[in-house]
């Protein structure tokens, strides 16, 4: 039998899941709506091997069109995620426990 601490465990644990279920149910619409009628030129110019790559730019300058922009031309929305990490999700989970789950479920980009 399960005691109240298991039980809040398990409960939190749920609450985790659903939450990143919604994480990443909103990347995939990133992905998917991000328009391609125009490209990102630095799309083509990113050495996208490489383990790190930094974006920096003002705001409004197309740092999260060209990530999303690259996602949705890569086309494996099975192993790619987009996530910005003002999201509220963060607010209780730290980055590195998110992409470590997120990489046990089969996400590399």
């Amino acid at each position: 039998m399960y005691d109240t601490k298991d039980k809040m465990d398990l409960d939190l644990y749920f609450v985790k899941v659903k939450n990143m279920k919604e994480l990443i149910l909103e990347s995939v619409n990133a992905i998917q709506n991000v328009t391609d009628t125009f490209s990102r030129i630095n799309v083509l110019r990113a050495d996208w091997n490489e383990r790190l790559i930094a974006v920096q730019g003002h705001r409004g300058s197309g740092k999260t069109t060209l990530l999303l922009q690259y996602l949705k031309q890569l086309n494996k929305p099975d192993k790619s995620i987009y996530i910005s990490m003002d999201h509220f999700y963060f607010q209780q989970e730290s980055m590195y426990e998110t992409v470590k789950a997120l990489y046990q479920q089969g996400y590399r980009y």
